[in-house]
């Protein structure tokens, strides 16, 4: 599975208002990638287990 993304370096005090706004849209989508990768992980344990009933009923 891929890895969890990491946060850019965060923008010194002084940087301008646009550059905030840019830093707060790219922590945004790490929040969207990380969640989905749960998801994924959710869904994937979850056939897994689902398997694993069908193959204990023989």
């Amino acid at each position: 599975m891929a890895k969890y993304k990491k946060y850019k370096k965060t923008p010194k005090a002084s940087a301008s208002k646009q550059t905030w706004d840019n830093y707060y849209a790219d922590c945004r989508e790490v929040d969207k990638f990380n969640a989905q990768l749960d998801k994924d992980k959710a869904a994937k344990k979850k056939v897994m287990a689902d398997v694993k009933k069908l193959k204990s009923k023989r």
